[in-house]
């Protein structure tokens, strides 16, 4: 496994040694291959038929067009985050990225986090690990 740096210093992403893709680069792809979400969607169709969707998304293909919509957003919003974070700007990293609920919240040095895609309800989640804040 090695660890890759995405937006250096702020945002690192794991490679595993059998991968050829570190994790972000993966999920990235992966929500921007509207093939792969639709048989994503397909296999979870159940999901879609919460009330939180809209009706138009309870379709894998409409689910997929949003997801891969939504990806291309937060990837745009990830480069204006790192710009604030360099820039000493809000919103910047340390905003957008949200302490995962839990009793382990503040137990523990390295905090677990979430970020969450550009929509609201957003199909896509981050999942990080905050080692520290980025105003050092």
């Amino acid at each position: 496994m090695d660890i890759e740096a995405i937006y250096e210093p702020y945002i690192y992403s794991v490679r595993y040694d059998d991968q050829a893709e570190n994790e972000y680069d993966r999920l990235f792809g992966a929500w921007n291959d509207v093939s792969y979400v639709v048989r994503f969607m397909e296999q979870y169709k159940n999901y879609l038929n919460n009330p939180i969707w809209e009706e138009n998304l309870r379709e894998p293909e409409a689910a997929a067009r949003k997801v891969r919509d939504e990806a291309i957003e937060l990837e745009e919003l990830f480069d204006q985050l790192y710009q604030n974070t360099i820039d000493g700007k809000q919103p910047d990293f340390d905003f957008h990225f949200k302490p995962l609920d839990g009793d382990y919240k503040y137990a523990i040095l390295y905090v677990p986090m979430k970020s969450y895609g550009t929509q609201k309800p957003s199909f896509l989640r981050i999942y990080a690990i905050k080692l520290q804040s980025n105003h050092s």
